[in-house]
């Protein structure tokens, strides 16, 4: 295997320097007759099935040496019966060479791509922050939205950069620029629609599976959901970054050309999904440590109860047959799903299956576009001053995650904080006043009034979770406990004044 592996090796090095040679079809072939020489140790003219291994180690070995990556014997197999056209589990030279063009094609698409120099540690990250929106899409290969639906197919990773407070501690804690994933489910089917409320008006056929602390339709303590993927990434470009990064690793499985039915290739699947419908976001303190430490080994017991979206993930691939069944869910970061996983290792993916590289999914409509086009579906009028103000009082709080606490309060840009005491102890009871508009109680998240909990600490304070009031669905005066999306409540008190 080793003389075929360099054999291997230098002739696709060739195809990609050489472009001379990547475009003589007939010089090829000679290197390749070369290699078929060398395999077919008989001289019968065709490699048979004693002379087979050989060839699968060498290509995976020539796969390592070109990709820095590992690739399961079980796919390079599955490859060769693809490549089997006449299935007599023998390949003649004209086989051969179409089975040594997927192969230069498979490594094409897995090569490791330049690497990022920015920072001490960049070989720890995938660092982009310094690169600008036309350099990711260079970097991700980017395509539209359009080009990439009509291809996307349950399983599929998707990896999200989100700019919000709780994504930029789970960045900065893991060393990677993504801070959540879910997946793509295709066309999920009638009880999968009916258990997460997915309209039958909705005709979108890529949605995507996951877990947040936000819901749509909204849920308090947040969890798992179903959208579409249009929705999510419109929403995100529309909300929170013009230029929102959103890339696919698309999940390649054995003979993916002709793939079968979902409820064939996954028998498990939909059992799994209907199984954690309205599940909500992880409450356990530990648990979302462990999501958030660089090492991400905390050897915890497997809970489904509550999930975040990593956790959602692996235990979707366990139920997929794609991972042992004693993989820990919880033991899994965001960038346990890149191409980047030399720090915190690696899951061992089953079935032959193998994931490519991430791709940039871009939105076609600009923000301004997509805000256009949102305030022409749900027209509102122009907000006004008005001489109410609202009159809030953090009370207490209970369960916080930390006892050094504080809170922000946050309603259209106007923001209070608690104080804290000498021995950093938050200090409760406090009351503030906010203005509001004409719109103050209309069902909009803008018009949402928030409160974001930090741990006080010596170095950067710590965002410990959210919490919000929907005013419109309020009947004034008001004092009741706001459950966080992490674990805990506030307790709070809120009136309006004429």
């Amino acid at each position: 295997g080793g003389e075929a592996s360099k054999l291997i090796v230098k002739h696709l090095k060739k195809i990609d320097s050489d472009e001379k040679y990547a475009n003589d079809e007939a010089a090829q072939t000679v290197k390749l007759q070369q290699l078929f020489k060398l395999l077919d140790a008989d001289n019968s003219g065709s490699l048979e099935a004693k002379e087979l291994p050989v060839l699968v180690q060498g290509i995976a070995g020539a796969y390592k040496t070109l990709t820095k990556q590992e690739i399961d014997p079980g796919y390079i197999e599955a490859i060769l019966q693809d490549a089997d056209s006449d299935g007599n589990q023998d390949l003649d030279f004209g086989e051969f060479e179409g089975l040594m063009k997927t192969i230069g094609e498979l490594v094409q698409e897995n090569r490791p791509r330049a690497a990022l120099k920015q920072g001490v540690l960049s070989k720890f990250k995938l660092r982009t922050s310094a690169l600008s929106d036309g350099q990711l899409d260079e970097y991700y290969s980017a395509k539209t939205l359009e080009e990439h639906l009509p291809t996307l197919n349950t399983g599929d990773i998707l990896l999200f950069r989100g700019m919000g407070a709780v994504s930029k501690v789970i960045k900065k804690l893991t060393f990677c620029c993504f801070s959540h994933v879910a997946m793509v489910l295709r066309n999920p089917s009638p009880a999968i629609r009916k258990a997460y409320s997915i309209p039958d008006s909705e005709k979108e056929d890529v949605f995507i599976f996951e877990s947040n602390a936000t819901t749509q339709p909204p849920r308090p303590g947040g969890g798992t959901h179903i959208v579409t993927l249009r929705w999510k990434l419109e929403r995100s470009v529309r909300k929170e970054d013009p230029n929102y990064l959103l890339c696919v690793r698309r999940l390649k499985m054995p003979k993916n050309d002709s793939r079968p039915p979902d409820s064939q290739l996954f028998p498990d699947l939909e059992a799994f999904i209907l199984k954690m419908a309205g599940v909500s976001y992880e409450m356990q303190k530990v648990d979302l440590l462990a999501s958030t430490t660089v090492i991400g080994t905390i050897p915890l017991k497997e809970d489904l109860s509550s999930v975040f979206c990593t956790e959602l993930l692996t235990a979707c691939y366990k139920s997929m047959g794609l991972l042992p069944p004693k993989t820990n869910p919880t033991n899994s970061l965001p960038r346990t799903f890149t191409s980047n996983q030399r720090l915190v290792g690696k899951f061992k993916v089953l079935r032959g299956a193998t994931h490519g590289p991430e791709q940039r999914i871009r939105c076609s409509k600009t923000r301004e576009q997509l805000v256009a086009e949102y305030q022409e579906e749900s027209p509102r009028p122009t907000p006004v001053p008005i001489s109410a103000k609202l009159s809030v009082t953090l009370i207490s709080g209970n369960e916080l995650p930390s006892s050094s606490s504080y809170v922000k309060a946050n309603l259209r840009g106007q923001k209070s904080k608690t104080k804290t005491k000498k021995t950093n102890s938050p200090e409760w009871n406090h009351e503030f006043t906010m203005d509001l508009l004409s719109d103050w109680n209309a069902p909009y998240e803008e018009a949402h009034l928030s409160f974001t909990v930090f741990h006080k600490a010596l170095t950067s304070d710590q965002f410990l979770g959210m919490a919000f009031m929907d005013l419109s669905s309020i009947t004034f005066p008001f004092e009741g406990d706001v459950a966080m999306n992490t674990c805990g409540s506030l307790r709070v008190r809120a009136s309006l004044i004429e």
